[in-house]
């Protein structure tokens, strides 16, 4: 997906484009003085200013809570008894310690097998958090649990999305960008 047809780009162009409608009526409005207008000027820039960091603020907390989500969807979470927490550890320890892809996928089929749901879970976010040499996670291991989890195929290519391809600092930057008015020493 392009930047530009993203919800924080639509959203931020549509707050710029308000800001700009709003700032034309301020300077055609002739029954402002010069004072009047910059006043109203600053105070709409300041808003719409605030209004473009707040929407990038929560936009980032809105991403981070969704990879949150995926993965305790994808990855579990620690029952509620001390044998739950046990399991947990121990193959979050066991799936840490795999050194390379192929021997994470003959696990995860292991797993599969014998369905263990939590090792398949910390496999899956060892996969997540490995990196090939190419930057991705190891796609064959996440590959072979989706194989055996078709119904997780949305949310994990989800979280592949969230993760490999994070929203551009620049592009965000562009897109939230408020040009000072004139009025205000600018150059709009």
């Amino acid at each position: 997906m392009r930047f530009e047809d993203t919800t924080y780009a639509k959203d931020a162009t549509t707050i710029g484009d308000t800001y700009l409608r709003q700032l034309k009526e301020i300077r055609a409005d002739n029954n402002l003085s010069d004072a009047g207008k910059r006043t109203q000027i600053e105070n709409l820039y300041n808003t719409t200013k605030a209004r473009l960091e707040q929407h990038r603020r929560s936009t980032e907390g809105d991403r981070e809570a969704r990879i949150t989500s995926l993965q305790r969807k994808l990855f579990g979470t620690v029952g509620t008894t001390a044998q739950d927490a046990i399991s947990h550890r121990d193959a979050t320890d066991r799936a840490s310690t795999v050194p390379t892809e192929d021997e994470a996928v003959s696990m995860m089929n292991n797993a599969i097998i014998s369905n263990d749901k939590i090792l398949q879970g910390a496999l899956l976010k060892r996969a997540y958090d490995a990196k090939d040499l190419n930057g991705k996670p190891w796609m064959n291991v996440i590959n072979t649990y989706e194989a055996a989890h078709p119904n997780d195929a949305t949310s994990l290519q989800e979280l592949l999305d969230l993760i490999t391809q994070p929203p551009s600092n620049f592009a965000m930057t562009m897109f939230s960008a408020l040009v000072k008015p004139a009025e205000l020493g600018g150059w709009g």
